[in-house]
Formats: C-alpha cells, structure tokens, sequence
C-alpha cells in the first residue's frame, strides 16, 4: 500500500484488455462523502471509465456499490491523468477503478483523521472516522451542555421551514439566514442540488434561474456550516405541510429524493451563477452530520 499525499505522479498500471493504462497524476480525497457519511454508508464501488485522447477521464458508470459513494469517486477521477504506453493504443479505451470508503475510530461531528491510500493496480482506499448519530450527544462539549438546564423552545428554535420556491422568491430576504428547505434532492457525478418544480423564475443581476439550491459547496470557499444548535428537534408537522406543497407541482426524478436540509442559504448576488454549468441562483452550506431528514 502506498501512503500519497494530495498531488503527485505516480507510475502506476490499470489493466484494461491488453492495454496498461498508467497513472500519470493522482489527486488524493480530501474528505468523506458528506451525506453517506452521516448516512454512516460506507463499501466498495467500481467505475467503469473511458478515458479521452489526453489522458483525461472522461465519463464514468457505476458498475457495482452505492450512489452517494459513486458521485465521489467519479469527481476525484475527474481531476486524474493517465497515460497509454503506446500512442496506437490511446483511443477508445476504458478503465476499471475500484474505490473503497470505510470509517475506523471513534465517532466525531468533524472529519479530523482521514487517510487516503493506492493499492496497485487500480485500487483506491479512503479511510475516515465516523459520524456522531444524530442528536445524541457525543463530542464533550454536547455531553455537558446535556447537563445544562432544558432548553424551553419547541420544534426549529425559530429556525424558518421553506420550500425551495419560498426560500427564492425573494432571493436576498434569506440570504445569510439559517432555514430549513424542502424539496427534491439529487446527487450525481456532477454534484448535488435541492429543487422544486413551482412556476417561478430567479433573476439575479439580470440572468434568470430555474428554483434550485446547489449543496455541493466547497467548504475551503466557505465559512464553517452552521451547527444544529442543541436540543433540536425536526418540525415534522410544518415540514409535512412544506412537503404537500413541493408535491403539488414536483415529480421525483431518477435518483432522487425528497429531503427537508437544515443550512446556511447564500444566494449569489454576481449573477455568475453557482454549481455545475453555473446553474444555481444560491447555496445551502449545511452540517455534514445531522443536517437532513429524508421524507416520504
């Protein structure tokens, strides 16, 4: 096994047909999944991927494993080289890749051990500790605050339940705030989103939008997500309501699901856009643990 840091070359060999393929750059993970890990998902997924004329990965299909953990492995792929050793054999050529995610340790609310690792040929292995269950208390910090007098607020703690329409009909009203959104969820290789199908259109600096909320943030671009504050509680009565409502307009595509997220929404007021192709007004930054419910 072979201990990489983030970047480097490394010649290694994915055997394909009669064709080696070699690792020309290998970019490692950086941090779990963030919904299969507080899902607590972990396994081994293979990627079938075809590689272009450059050495770049240019698409891949899940051939066996989870979703969640296939949408991880494909975007690290992305930034990924290889090399054919004959220039004959570099046109039409696919790669099997086998990517395994496991947690060891003791459960944490943040990711503070991970380790990333490349077993020849083809092999890749991401180590990391688990998430804490969803309110139960677990760091030392939670623990004691338990100890504390009971907290009197019911249901969100004045925490705003929206659908993902609400939440952009008025693109600055929320913007910063803390709220709980409800709408169809996805995740594929190119990222996350939240969406409803409502009849509304977001103009921001003059550019319009389709009403979705992209989840994929890069948190070295943002500031921390926002903690559950302690004592939460889910309003599942208000969160039905919000539901019943995204429902009446929105069918659930493949692959998706309906999810009520609690985070930090940012609308991008540049009129660039955000997440894959630049397709969405706003963000919700939320915790990796605890910051969902999935609904029915």
């Amino acid at each position: 096994m072979v201990r990489l840091p983030l970047a480097l070359v490394l010649a290694a060999g994915c055997c394909v047909g009669q064709v080696t393929w070699q690792v020309q750059r290998l970019v490692a993970i950086k941090r779990y999944p963030p919904l299969a890990r507080a899902a607590l998902i972990q396994g081994t997924v293979e990627l079938r991927c075809s590689i272009t004329s450059d050495g770049a990965v240019n698409e891949c299909h899940l051939s066996s494993g989870h979703p969640l953990l296939f949408a991880a492995a494909f975007e690290n792929l992305k930034v990924w080289k290889f090399k054919a050793p004959f220039e004959t054999d570099r046109e039409g050529r696919d790669v099997t890749m086998v990517y395994t995610f496991e947690f060891a340790g003791a459960p944490v609310r943040d990711e503070l051990k991970a380790e990333f690792s490349f077993e020849f040929p083809n092999h890749v292995r991401f180590v990391s500790q688990p998430a804490c269950a969803d309110h139960v208390p677990c760091t030392p910090e939670e623990k004691m605050a338990q100890s504390a007098p009971p907290d009197q607020s019911d249901g969100h703690q004045g925490v705003p339940v929206l659908t993902v329409c609400q939440a952009l009909k008025d693109p600055l009203k929320y913007s910063g705030s803390i709220v709980v959104v409800v709408g169809s969820w996805v995740g594929t290789g190119e990222g996350s989103w939240l969406s409803e199908a409502c009849d509304l259109r977001v103009v921001i600096d003059g550019r319009g939008y389709a009403p979705s909320l992209w989840t994929s943030y890069t948190p070295s671009d943002q500031a921390p997500p926002p903690r559950l504050p302690v004592g939460f509680k889910w309003d599942k009565p208000t969160i039905r309501q919000a539901l019943a409502e995204v429902k009446k307009t929105t069918l659930l595509q493949r692959r998706a699901g309906w999810y009520a997220i609690f985070g930090r929404l940012e609308v991008d007021t540049s009129g660039y856009g955000l997440g894959h192709l630049n397709g969405a007004p706003a963000q919700l930054i939320w915790p990796t643990t605890g910051g969902y419910l999935k609904l029915k």
